[in-house]
């Protein structure tokens, strides 16, 4: 059976030999398995990564006042088979259902403006690996916020409230999975507690721990 496909793939009778392969792996189990371990050999050497994120971001607490956003960015790093290093960048947007309030110059100026993001360096460590799925941990430390005001509205006549922006450290973990359609296509999968203390003296409480859950593709 090995040498039917081998020859028929020389005959230019597979479009595509790997697809052929993996829908015929009952019928050529000595050729899938070696394509099989040529994926693990792929994965287990050191490779960049580039990453799009899309998700949502769920506030607790008294943060919930600022409502629920929704959020984009990517991740650029480095990995081998367990370990995963990145710098992730995300924004999340939409104004807030309700007001909030800042203290700026002694006074309380209700606003429901809201674009935020985070900056940080994500590492994962994969415990739980085949050939197109890992699982494992992932955890970072970064920095996040939102801005109060829009700055392309901003002519100098809201000058009374800076600060423009509310900002935290943010230190956050997680679980991440992911699925592999070839040694370097995947999508997956990360939900992650993030522990953030933004301070707004005077101003509403934004005390609490949001979740972030985001929808990865990458190579």
């Amino acid at each position: 059976s090995s040498e039917s496909f081998i020859c028929n793939m020389l005959a230019g009778n597979f479009r595509h030999p790997e697809a052929a392969l993996k829908s015929g792996k009952e019928k050529y189990p000595e050729l899938y398995a070696l394509l099989r371990k040529n994926y693990a050999n792929e994965r287990s050497q050191l490779n960049g990564v580039l990453t799009f994120m899309s998700g949502v971001w769920l506030p607790s607490g008294n943060l919930k006042i600022v409502g629920i956003h929704p959020s984009i960015g990517f991740q650029f790093g480095g990995r081998r088979k367990s370990n995963e290093f990145d710098l992730t960048m995300q924004l999340r947007f939409i104004n807030t259902p309700g007001n909030y309030y800042v203290s700026r110059t002694d006074s309380l100026y209700a606003l429901n403006h809201f674009f935020g993001g985070y900056i940080g360096i994500d590492y994962s460590h994969y415990f739980l690996h085949s050939t197109n799925f890992e699982a494992g941990l992932i955890g970072g430390v970064g920095y996040d916020g939102f801005d109060i005001v829009d700055p392309k509205n901003n002519n100098h006549s809201q000058d009374y409230l800076r600060p423009f922006s509310i900002n935290s450290l943010n230190l956050n973990a997680g679980l991440r999975i992911n699925y592999f359609f070839n040694p370097r296509f995947f999508i997956g999968v990360a939900a992650k507690y993030n522990g953030i203390s933004y301070s707004n003296k005077k101003g509403s409480s934004l005390s609490g721990h949001p979740v972030s859950i985001d929808f990865i593709v990458g190579r």
